[in-house]
């Protein structure tokens, strides 16, 4: 298993545990983990839903609260789900069974195998298969029980967050060419309060993660977020900023937003109230159609009464301000939604990211190190090590570089009180021996 493959299970790891560390204080764990052990989960690279003992997930859970995100990890051993018996086409031959039909018991895939002259009878064990089928993941297992859509609220601000992306009106950017905006926005499920909302000429992961910061430096850290199934929402950058902040990532089936209603209902008020009048040919850029949508936001949508609320979003916000937690002041938001990435630091003391070369301190040269940078501001990066920040990088300036003055190298010298006597030993008897030859030839 690759560090890839071991950071994606500590993320499904902490999706799971996820609900349990936002337990309130009066229900009980042990109830909390007995629940989550009856679900079904979709574990990644696997084909079907699984289960997890109460015992696995209790572990997980308590690792998580002692060493964090790292603790989650599985080990990096090379020859986890291997067998001495099963092997090459006939490993090969058992996964495709297994996973195009998961319901397939021991004894047909085994007869499928000998049918196929894959194997003699009797030469691989219904053990040596089950253990196979264990340590590949490939546990038979059902499909998971549907379930009914039902309305939903939660009872405080920040306990889950909605976001979703709205597709907008087409304008003119800098260049003068009309281009498709798109609107990604986050409404708090107790208060409708858009914590965040923004229109881009981008739907992609920067933009989701610029509104998500925005939404957190406005409103702070909530406890759940109810996202769409998109390939964007599932990032492996989404899952790290989501664990160190101790979210819990919903994710909607795909083509049933349900779930999502209330940011759903939101972008129909917007369809109707806000874009019904902007007028596209008259909007001259996307800061004014911001500028447009803010305004309407914070004088129209927020500060009229809500007909299921009965008070507007703000009101019932302010009026559920005590139970908003503020953003910790150990927690740096800047550094937590930063790109994150490996690079080896070469003996010049440089390492190359986004075709751009970042000199570093001399003590990091031929190391590997963990750089933390954002792609639209490359004028610094930061370098962590066991997760907290020890320096930062600078673009590399090769002409600034040629006209510093280097230090010459200091003269060695000898520390040592101790004097070496054997090259004066070796002139001496040389010169004792050149004498004496002298002399015995004068005689």
């Amino acid at each position: 298993m690759n560090e890839e493959q071991r950071q994606k299970t500590a993320f499904f790891r902490y999706q799971v545990i996820a609900p349990i560390l936002n337990l309130p204080a009066e229900e009980s764990l042990q109830q909390a983990f007995r629940l989550a052990a009856e679900r079904h989960y979709d574990v990644p690279d696997i084909p079907y839903p699984k289960k997890f003992s109460e015992r696995t997930i209790e572990q997980w859970y308590y690792a998580y609260k002692k060493n964090g995100l790292d603790a989650l990890k599985p080990s990096s051993r090379s020859d986890r789900g291997e067998s001495k018996t099963i092997v090459g086409e006939v490993a090969i031959e058992i996964e495709k069974m297994l996973i195009e039909r998961p319901r397939l018991t021991a004894p047909i895939v085994l007869k499928e195998l000998e049918a196929k002259g894959l194997i003699k009878e009797g030469e691989v064990s219904l053990s040596a298969f089950y253990r196979f089928r264990r340590g590949r993941g490939l546990k038979k297992s059902g499909p998971a029980k549907a379930s009914n859509y039902r309305a939903f609220e939660f009872e405080y601000p920040q306990e889950c967050w909605q976001t979703d992306v709205l597709f907008g009106p087409s304008i003119a950017d800098k260049d003068g060419k009309r281009r498709k905006t798109y609107l990604v926005a986050v409404i708090d499920d107790c208060t409708r309060v858009i914590t965040h909302g923004q229109f881009y000429f981008e739907q992609n992961l920067t933009t989701f993660i610029d509104t998500l910061k925005q939404s957190m430096l406005k409103r702070g850290i909530p406890k759940r977020l109810y996202l769409d199934n998109a390939f964007v929402f599932r990032s492996q950058h989404v899952m790290r900023v989501a664990a160190n902040l101790g979210i819990q990532l919903i994710h909607s089936r795909p083509y049933k937003p349900e779930g999502r209603a209330k940011i759903e209902r939101f972008f129909r008020t917007v369809r109707t109230q806000f874009l019904a009048r902007v007028d596209s040919k008259t909007t001259t850029s996307l800061e004014e159609l911001n500028s447009l949508f803010w305004s309407w936001l914070e004088g129209e949508y927020h500060s009229t009464k809500h007909r299921t609320l009965e008070e507007t979003p703000l009101e019932k916000w302010l009026r559920l301000s005590d139970f908003v937690r503020p953003i910790p002041h150990n927690v740096d938001l800047d550094i937590i939604f930063m790109h994150q990435a490996k690079r080896k630091v070469l003996i010049d003391g440089t390492f190359q990211l986004n075709k751009q070369k970042f000199e570093v301190p001399g003590i990091h040269v031929g190391k590997k190190i963990t750089i933390h940078y954002d792609p639209g501001d490359l004028r610094r990066v930061y370098i962590s090590e066991e997760g907290k920040i020890v320096d930062v990088a600078y673009p590399i300036d090769l002409v600034a570089n040629s006209t510093i003055r280097r230090d010459k190298a200091p003269e060695p010298h000898n520390e040592s009180s101790s004097t070496l006597v054997s090259l004066q030993h070796l002139h001496d008897k040389l010169l004792e021996d050149k004498n004496h030859a002298c002399d015995t030839k004068q005689n």
